[in-house]
C-alpha cells in the first residue's frame, strides 16, 4: 500500500498527460504565492498558514497533514491542539509529497527568517475513505477524468459518470459528509487559534450556517 501511493501521488515529470504532471516552470498563481509568503515572514514575527484539502484520509475525520519539515511530532501537535487525527507528510504517516508550498513556506523560513515564528499546516478532508476501496477507486476516478479531459468521452453518460466521481473525490455531496467536515474543522480551528495565541482559551467558535 505504502509503494502503490508513493508511486501514484509523489507526482512526475515525464509524461504531460499523465497523472499529477508537474510540469516544467512555476505556474504564476504559485509565484504569486512565493511572493506572499515572502511579504509575511518579512512584514510579521508570527505567521499562521492553513491550507484546505479535500481527497485522501478516512472519509469522516479530517486530518491535520503537517510538513516533513516541520520539527514537532504528530504526538506532540495532538496534544497541542486537542485534535485527534494530526499527520506528517511522509511515507510512513500520510503520504509523500513533491513540490508542497507548505515545505515552500518552512524551507523559506528556515533559512531566511529564522527568528519568526512559523506554523503551517493542511486541512485534509477524506472523501472515499483510507480502506483498500478509497485506495484504488481514487485513482480510478483521476484516470477517467484524466482521459476525459485529454481524450474526450465516448458519449454524454460516459462524461457524466467521469464528472460525477470526480465531484464526489473532492466535493461529497452526501450531507452527513459536510456537517462532519464542519465539525471537524471547527475543533481544529479552535484548537489550533488558542495554541497559537490568536484567541483566548476558552473561547468559543461560531460556526458559519
Amino acid at each position: 500500500m505504502r509503494d502503490f501511493r508513493y508511486a501514484l501521488l509523489l507526482g512526475q515529470y515525464h509524461h504531460p498527460q499523465g497523472l499529477y504532471y508537474g510540469g516544467t516552470e512555476t505556474p504564476e498563481e504559485t509565484r504569486t504565492l512565493m511572493d506572499l509568503y515572502r511579504m509575511a515572514l518579512t512584514e510579521y514575527e508570527q505567521v499562521l498558514q492553513l491550507d484546505m484539502h479535500t481527497g485522501y484520509g478516512p472519509r469522516y475525520r479530517m486530518s491535520l497533514v503537517n510538513s516533513a519539515l516541520d520539527t514537532g511530532t504528530s504526538e506532540y501537535f495532538v496534544k497541542r491542539f486537542n485534535y485527534p487525527l494530526v499527520v506528517a507528510a511522509t511515507a510512513d504517516e500520510f503520504y509523500a509529497i513533491r513540490g508542497d508550498m507548505i515545505d515552500y513556506i518552512y524551507a523559506l523560513q528556515q533559512n531566511e527568517f529564522p527568528a519568526k515564528r512559523l506554523y503551517s499546516t493542511s486541512f485534509e478532508f477524506g472523501t472515499l475513505g483510507d480502506t483498500l476501496y478509497g485506495l484504488f477507486q481514487s485513482p480510478r476516478v483521476m484516470i477517467h477524468e484524466n482521459r476525459t479531459y485529454w481524450h474526450g468521452a465516448q458519449n454524454a453518460k460516459v462524461l457524466a459518470r467521469a464528472k460525477h466521481g470526480f465531484e464526489e473525490l473532492f466535493h461529497p455531496a452526501a450531507k452527513d459528509w459536510r456537517e462532519k467536515a464542519v465539525k471537524d474543522a471547527d475543533q481544529a480551528f479552535i484548537g489550533i487559534l488558542q495554541a497559537e495565541g490568536f484567541i483566548p482559551k476558552g473561547d468559543g467558535y461560531i460556526t458559519l450556517p
